[in-house]
């Protein structure tokens, strides 16, 4: 076989050992396929782990978003015209029970 499609080339070790699997005569084909398959391999694992991570992050958010609702906005009039003077308070009385670790 020759150095251009030998299994070393390849870079990740479950995709040699199928090309090592394969039988001599067939092996150059083998390693020619996953030589292409190969990147679009990883790029598939590495879509699919971001996407699976981004997915139970924003199950996780929308849950802490829903538990955290208890603040109060207040807006007074200010000394300077046109101006108004805007407080936001949380009630941490409420939050007896923090177990979002966000």
């Amino acid at each position: 076989m020759n150095k251009l499609f030998n299994p070393n080339k390849l870079l990740l070790q479950e995709l040699k050992d199928i090309a090592n699997a394969t039988p001599r005569p067939l092996r150059w084909a083998m390693v020619w396929f996953l030589l292409w398959l190969e990147p679009q391999y990883v790029e598939y694992k590495a879509k699919k782990a971001v996407d699976d991570a981004v997915k139970e992050y924003k199950k996780i958010c929308d849950w802490c978003e829903d538990y955290r609702t208890d603040y109060g906005v207040t807006i007074t009039q200010s000394d300077v015209e046109n101006l108004q003077n805007m407080s936001i308070n949380y009630d941490r009385d409420t939050d007896q029970d923090p177990t979002c670790d966000i």
